[in-house]
């Protein structure tokens, strides 16, 4: 997953060094906003065929990256950032189960 690799490259003491090695995106999901950025900004278009294509060419394309700190933790993302409050809070009030739909405000 594009994901990981970004965290693990981004994670590394020599990550400006790694950073010059290109890394290549191949759509095969259904995710695929990443490949197709690229693909836009080479003004290709966006198919599976084309963006092995685009490897082969070998015209790498620069992205931004987006480091997010909190509790402790560090992460990279490249595309965008989500956050699942309602899970957060589902986790969180677990143990006020017993008080019903009620224990969602009280941990909100």
């Amino acid at each position: 997953m594009l994901f990981e690799i970004v965290n693990g490259v981004m994670s590394r003491v020599d990550r400006d060094e790694a950073l010059q090695i290109p890394f290549a995106i191949v759509p095969c999901g259904s995710g695929n906003a990443v490949s197709s950025s690229v693909s836009y900004q080479l003004k290709e278009t966006h198919h599976p065929s084309n963006a092995a294509f685009v490897c082969v060419k070998g015209k790498p394309v620069d992205l931004d990256v987006m480091e997010i700190q909190g509790n402790g933790q560090k992460v990279f993302s490249i595309l965008s950032l989500a956050w699942g409050l309602l899970a957060e809070i589902d986790m969180k009030s677990e143990a006020l189960r017993h008080l019903g739909p009620a224990r969602f405000m009280l941990c909100f």
